[in-house]
């Protein structure tokens, strides 16, 4: 199932954020609705004087929950696949650059 949310909304962000002098902590918020599901929010949040001031950075509610979850993960500093080499099976390896010019 893929997310209907452009993922370059998300790299933009996050890139933006790095770029930033000042450290703006981003979240996943859950806001629970009156009838319907909860709606799933990035935020980053700022102190502006004695108040915090949220705001909304993409809207994740779309999103399947799993990855939400591991979105969530990464967040916080975690890792979403404990080992790389578990998470990519390599099918087939091509010689190239110099091994190429070596086995002809």
């Amino acid at each position: 199932m893929r997310a209907n949310v452009p993922m370059y909304n998300l790299v933009f962000w996050l890139l933006l954020s790095d770029l930033c002098d000042t450290i703006v902590p981003m979240y996943i918020e859950s806001v629970p609705n009156r009838n319907s599901p909860p709606c799933v929010l990035l935020r980053e949040s700022r102190r502006e004087g004695r108040k915090v001031v949220k705001r909304t950075l993409l809207n994740l509610t779309s999103w399947p929950s799993e990855l939400v979850e591991d979105f969530r993960r990464l967040l916080k500093g975690g890792r979403v696949v404990e080992d790389l080499s578990q998470a990519f099976e390599v099918v087939r390896s091509l010689a190239h650059g110099h091994v190429a010019a070596v086995w002809g």
